[in-house]
Formats: structure tokens, C-alpha cells, sequence
């Protein structure tokens, strides 16, 4: 009798930890993908900024420089979180440094004296 209630006992822990796993990587998911789309604010939001300073009119600019300077501040800081968002992002894509070149094929007229 006792193995009985073990066993339903054991069985009702692992049906909650699935569905309990299961949940906290759905809120993982979400967390990700809403840093991911933070990050990109703020680097369009640094790009802008950047133009706006360049501009004849504005060239020089303490303000801006200094917006510009707390805005790349904040985009390294968001980076920070890149590997702990990073293993959420799609498995598929491959980033441009890891990127695997084809080795070009050997000319047939060249040949390798040993």
C-alpha cells in the first residue's frame, strides 16, 4: 500500500515539475526576447543620435555628446545580458564571425611537389 501512494506521490512531483520547467522557460523565452528588442531600441535610438550631432547645426554639441556618451553606456550595459539571452536565440542562425567559409577547390594545373 505504501508503494502505492510513493508511486502516485512521485508521479503528481514530476507531472508538476514538467509543467513548472516548462513555465519558467516560457517566461525565459519572453524576458529574451523583450531584451533582444531593447537592445535594437537603443542601438536605432544611438544611430539617430549620432546623426543628429554630425549635423552642421548641431556639431559640437556638449548635450548631445553627452547623450551620446550615456547611450553607448546603456547599449554595453544591455549587452552584458547577451549570454543569458543568447541560449534562448535561434539555433540555426549563425553569427557573422562563426560563419564556416567553403575552402576553395585547388586549380588541377597546380600540383604539389613533395
Amino acid at each position: 500500500m505504501i508503494i502505492i501512494i510513493y508511486s502516485i506521490v512521485l508521479t503528481l512531483a514530476v507531472l508538476f515539475s514538467i509543467f513548472y520547467v516548462r513555465y519558467l522557460l516560457q517566461k525565459l523565452v519572453f524576458f529574451a526576447e523583450n531584451v533582444d528588442k531593447l537592445r535594437e531600441e537603443v542601438e536605432e535610438y544611438g544611430i539617430h543620435l549620432k546623426s543628429l550631432y554630425e549635423m552642421e547645426m548641431f556639431y559640437g554639441d556638449e548635450t548631445i555628446q553627452g547623450l551620446i556618451e550615456h547611450t553607448t553606456h546603456m547599449f554595453s550595459k544591455i549587452e552584458e545580458f547577451e549570454e543569458f539571452y543568447s541560449l534562448i536565440s535561434d539555433p540555426n542562425e549563425i553569427p557573422e564571425e562563426e560563419e564556416l567559409s567553403v575552402p576553395s577547390e585547388k586549380d588541377p594545373s597546380e600540383t604539389e611537389e613533395i
